[in-house]
């Protein structure tokens, strides 16, 4: 198969052009065949194809005499000059044999090479209407650096004597200009399309890393996840790392919220770029994306726990703390906070905190309360049991009360 050219567009897809049996066909950049166009319009002449900062294919055939513009999937939206019907040889009009179209970055201007039968160039608008002409036979031809917005390195024009006709070129003829880029090593920026995702996976959110322009080197940038939830666990993103092939300038991170049981709130997701090659982070770029959770506060309590208290143990008489909840001790004399193992590891009737403490020195009460998978916090307690009121350092019966949601309470006598 002979290829006149490739080019490739914005998600690394190449577009092959031929003089085979499918004139156009797209390759991902894995080298998989997405599909072909072109069928029925090229007869093995396929000659220049480019791929225009406007999102067009434009292919060059130099025996149809015209060029071509198509969408990416292959269809086509318009055809300047006439197909096989070439305008006279060296007239200096659009088209003889033309060979390669090019889409100006800057004003979105189409260029024509009119190679073989006109030696000319020739510029259109964007809509298709000729601003001018230059070349020919003979004479001189301008050679003018095109404004654009990407970092290159320094460029060279060569210009050679390819072929004479009734004259003989005088030795090697070939002239060489410089052009010196003016652009500089692009920033990076971070955005998000989303502010808040589901906890079900439902509603991702991408966060894209964008460069204020194009460049030719290959750049990376490193993210770092932080925020209250926790990668893998709460959200899923393998990727830590971005790489801009040359001339790209953005690339995107899907965060997807992982479903469980778990009652925890609201979550964030804080996106941040930690380190950047060949370009920089413009000023200090951080995305945060919160994650909506959708599973019910628990139902403050324990109703099936039973305890009983006496002047130094708490024991555990039967029953369940249900699940999603811890017992806490809370130290009334320091104002610690210990949690407490819950049941049902315990048989009836075990003693399972013993206070070493002298009633008459510490005051605790117990509390159960919802907790996440942390064991942390997260609602205000019912009162498991309490003590309230100390006389000359002896307890009374009245004052220590056990109880779960004011049921199955129980008085020490």
């Amino acid at each position: 198969m002979e290829v006149g050219g490739i080019a490739v567009d914005e998600q690394d897809n190449a577009y092959v052009f031929n003089r085979g049996e499918h004139p156009v066909i797209v390759f991902d950049r894995d080298g998989n065949v997405l599909r072909s166009f072109g069928e029925g319009i090229y007869h093995n002449r396929a000659h220049g194809i480019h791929y225009g900062v406007d999102g067009y294919i434009y292919c060059v055939d130099d025996a149809r005499h015209c060029v071509d513009k198509f969408t990416k999937d292959g269809r086509m939206v318009w055809t300047l000059g006439e197909a096989g019907k070439p305008a006279p040889k060296w007239s200096g009009q659009p088209f003889n044999r033309p060979t390669h179209a090019f889409v100006s970055p800057k004003s979105g201007d189409l260029f024509v090479s009119d190679g073989y039968g006109n030696s000319m160039v020739h510029r259109y608008s964007p809509d298709g209407k000729l601003i001018t002409s230059w070349g020919g036979i003979g004479g001189s031809i301008p050679l003018a650096a095109v404004q654009d917005a990407l970092f290159e390195l320094t460029e060279t024009v060569v210009v050679d004597i390819t072929g004479v006709t009734n004259g003989v070129e005088d030795g090697v003829q070939q002239v060489s200009v410089t052009i010196v880029d003016d652009d500089g090593p692009p920033t990076v920026t971070l955005s998000s399309n989303r502010t808040s995702i589901n906890e079900n996976g439902t509603l991702p959110a991408t966060v894209t890393a964008t460069l204020s322009h194009g460049t030719y080197q290959t750049v990376t940038v490193d993210l770092g996840y932080g925020g209250t939830a926790t990668g893998g666990v709460d959200y899923t993103t393998a990727i830590t790392q971005l790489t801009f092939t040359p001339f790209a300038t953005t690339r995107s991170v899907a965060l997807t919220g992982v479903q469980d049981s778990t009652y925890e709130g609201a979550e964030t997701i804080v996106v941040d770029i930690t380190a950047v090659t060949n370009a920089s982070e413009s000023g200090v770029q951080q995305v945060t994306v919160s994650i909506t959770d959708d599973d019910p506060a628990p139902v403050l309590g324990g109703r099936n726990a039973k305890l009983m208290a006496d002047a130094l143990d708490l024991t555990w008489l039967g029953g369940n703390v249900e699940a999603g909840y811890c017992i806490y001790r809370i130290n009334g004399s320091s104002g610690t906070l210990d949690i407490l193992p819950a049941g049902p590891a315990l048989s009836p009737n075990t003693t399972q905190w013993e206070d070493t403490t002298a009633l008459d020195d510490v005051t605790y009460c117990y509390a159960v309360v919802p907790v996440n998978a942390a064991d942390v916090l997260l609602g205000m307690p019912d009162i498991l049991c309490s003590m309230r009121g100390l006389e000359a350092g002896h307890l009374k019966p009245r004052d220590f009360v056990v109880g779960l949601n004011q049921t199955d309470t129980a008085t020490l006598s």
